[in-house]
């Protein structure tokens, strides 16, 4: 994944996953869906690009951008393995989904 948006014409219509912050469409294309201060959606493109709108513009700092992305990218990467382990096993949808959103529960929870 890439600092900013990559805009991918042939992107799928749904994302791969998406988290508090990032929204990952698959490969380097992704995205920021919230603000790393405040937590608001972002609507503007220059905001989805930087992770942060016009009001904390001055209050983020790069360290907090990084944070954020080290922690999305490993909750991702967690909530694929999982994904992939339960198609593995064909297990049924529900018990994949309700497995996924106790772990971002948890995640939400520690921090």
């Amino acid at each position: 994944m890439n600092s900013g948006a990559a805009v991918n014409a042939d992107r799928p219509e749904r994302p791969l996953w998406e988290g508090d912050y990032i929204r990952w469409w698959g490969r380097a294309d992704w995205e920021w869906i919230a603000c790393v201060n405040c937590g608001r959606r972002l609507t503007g493109p220059k905001a989805v690009r930087q992770g942060f709108g016009r009001e904390c513009a001055a209050e983020v700092t790069a360290e907090m951008l990084e944070s954020a992305k080290r922690k999305e990218h490993a909750v991702c990467r967690q909530a694929l393995e999982i994904h992939d382990r339960a198609q593995n096993q064909q297990s049924a949808r529900w018990m994949r989904q309700s497995h996924l959103k106790r772990q971002m529960l948890a995640r939400r929870r520690a921090g």
